[in-house]
Parts: C-alpha cells; sequence; structure tokens
C-alpha cells in the first residue's frame, strides 16, 4: 500500500509579503524599482480558486481543468520540478505516477475535479512613485478537497496540499517567449483572516493598506467602477472617496442676531481598517518547459467591508469592490 504524501491545511492560508521585478516584456531581477509596501526578503502566501462561481461575474480565472491536466501529465513524467508539500524533498517518482496518470478506467489516482485551488507563494514590489507592481511566483502547490459524509446528514469538506511546485530562480524570459494562459484574471487576495487571529501579526496590513489607498484617493490617478469594467466608466476623486466610506455632513444654523444662515460642515474620514483585501486584474503566462507561472499584473481594488445602517437597531456586514486603477503599464484592451 502506497504511503500518500499529504499534508492537511488551514481553510485560509497565512500571508507574508515581499519583492521581484518585471518589465512589459522581460523578467528581471529588482534593481530599478522601490517597494512602498515594505522590506524586501518577505513574502505572501494565498489560496487562490481555480473555478471561479458563475454569480461572480466580475472575477475571471484560467482554463483550471486544461492547465492541471498538462500539469498532471509533466508531473507524471518527471519533467516538471515538483516536491512533496511543506518540505524540500522531491516527490517519488513512483507516486507521482500513482497520483497523476490516468488510468486504464479513465480515472487518475488523485481525481482532477478534486484539485479545487492553489496556494501561491509570492514575492510583490510596489513603487508608488512608478506606480508598477511586480509579482514573482516563487513556488506554487495544488489542494485537493473532498467532501465527508458526518453526522446528521452534514457534510465536512476536508483540504489537503498534494504536491509544490519550486521556482526559486526566474528565468530571463520574454512574454512573447511564454504561453499565455490567459488575459484578465481577476482574483481577490485578502488580508484578513477570521479563523487565526494573529495570522498577520508579522505583516503591517495596516502599512500596505494605507500605501495602496493613499495612491488611489490623492486624485493622480484614473479610477474606475470595479463593477462595469468593459467599458471602463470612470469615476471622479470626490466618487472614489465616498465609495471608500468618506462622508460630508452639513448643518445650517440660523443666527438671530444678524439674520444670517451660517452653514458647518464636519467629514468622516475614510476608514483605513475597512479595507480587508485588493483584487488583482493580471495576464498569466506560463513556461511549458517546467510549468513556471508568470503574472503581469494591470490592475488593483481595494475590498472593502463595512457595517451598513439598516435602522436605529440593525446592521448588516457589506463586503464591496468600490473601485478599480490600472498600473502605469495597463494597455486598454477593447
Amino acid at each position: 500500500m502506497k504511503k500518500t504524501y499529504f499534508a492537511y491545511i488551514y481553510c485560509c492560508i497565512l500571508i507574508l509579503i515581499s519583492c521581484t521585478e518585471t518589465d512589459s516584456t522581460t523578467q528581471k531581477s529588482t534593481t530599478n524599482l522601490t517597494n512602498h509596501l515594505v522590506q524586501n526578503t518577505i513574502r505572501i502566501s494565498y489560496e487562490y480558486d481555480l473555478y471561479v462561481p458563475q454569480e461572480y461575474w466580475f472575477m475571471k480565472g484560467i482554463s483550471a481543468q486544461e492547465f492541471i491536466t498538462n500539469l498532471y501529465k509533466k508531473t507524471a513524467e518527471g519533467t516538471v520540478p515538483v516536491y512533496l508539500p511543506l518540505s524540500n524533498t522531491p516527490y517519488p517518482p513512483e507516486d507521482a505516477q500513482l497520483y497523476f496518470t490516468k488510468q486504464e478506467n479513465g480515472k487518475y489516482g488523485i481525481p482532477i475535479e478534486e484539485v479545487t485551488n492553489i496556494v501561491f507563494t509570492e514575492e510583490w514590489i510596489l513603487d508608488t512613485a512608478l506606480f508598477l507592481m511586480e509579482k514573482r511566483v516563487v513556488e506554487y502547490s495544488l489542494v485537493r478537497q473532498q467532501t465527508k459524509e458526518i453526522e446528521n446528514e452534514k457534510k465536512e469538506h476536508i483540504k489537503t496540499l498534494i504536491a509544490t511546485y519550486k521556482y526559486p530562480y526566474i528565468s530571463k524570459k520574454a512574454y512573447t517567449d511564454l504561453q499565455l494562459l490567459t488575459t484578465d484574471v481577476t482574483y481577490e487576495v485578502p488580508l484578513d483572516n477570521p479563523i487565526v487571529a494573529d495570522w498577520l501579526d508579522q505583516i503591517p496590513v495596516p502599512h500596505v493598506v494605507q500605501v495602496v489607498l493613499d495612491k488611489i484617493i490623492d486624485g493622480t490617478q484614473p479610477t474606475y467602477s470595479f463593477m462595469v469594467r468593459d467599458s471602463l466608466i470612470a469615476l471622479s476623486n470626490k466618487e472614489v472617496r465616498e465609495k471608500l466610506g468618506e462622508q460630508i455632513y452639513s448643518t445650517i444654523y440660523y443666527d438671530e442676531e444678524t439674520n444670517q444662515e451660517d452653514v458647518f460642515s464636519d467629514t468622516l474620514s475614510i476608514d483605513y481598517s475597512e479595507c480587508k483585501g485588493f483584487a488583482f486584474i493580471e495576464d498569466w503566462f506560463i513556461d511549458e518547459s517546467n510549468m513556471q507561472i508568470y503574472k503581469k499584473v494591470s490592475g488593483i481594488a481595494p475590498v472593502r467591508e463595512y457595517a451598513k445602517i439598516l435602522d436605529q437597531e440593525d446592521y448588516e456586514l457589506v463586503r464591496t469592490i468600490p473601485c478599480l486603477t490600472f498600473f502605469s503599464n495597463y494597455v486598454y484592451k477593447k
């Protein structure tokens, strides 16, 4: 009986942050960009959903089954750098063939349809002066999700890491030399975790949020509605601030002595803590020789969660993406 090399993971993955460099045509080592997020050598890991629910029409994924099928094939052949999860131990060839080869009955040892997520570990850099953002995929892991029947007809979802693909050194290849997976991949990277309270204690999340939001609201960057991207509906700076929570209250006072009205205004400022993550718009490429993924970041959008007052005694939490802005290397595609 083969030993299954699985490692259980949390539903939400720990986050870290760092840097790399990319330009519009070639992947390079970072030399020209200044990282305004945090210091160098810090990374970010997060879980990406391979299958986007249909109701999330504003999100867009890749051709997941085609990608996983190709990755399975190369893993079974031993032509990609695959490791056991959470380790630097190479995947045993006999296990790779057992789990990732299509059998005579047309099925795999690990069913492709059960691979529902990818955990990415990336290095990030954001230069707000040039307004360019770059990501380098250091490694990614496949996540298998299984459904287990428990008592009272309830079901439990179990997630396991099944294989990790590591790329400690990025190859200097032009995007034109890579295979395009798809354009405008759109997904959310959360910066909050209700399950593990202290998961971001070592990460300056407030600083990261402030760096991005300050750039969005300073009025120098064209900003658009996230919900209507095809026509790129521009938002005024006032509209952007309001969508991010800024409110101006005005009160009129009547002075009986002067017989004149005075207007007093008060501003409810943007609450940066309401930003719970960011959505990204990216073009994804792949090096077919080793299945290394490259991401060209086009746009960024804050994810806001706030309490919407329904009446004097009740409210609801609303999670929304209020606006979108593109980086300076973005080329509009009609």
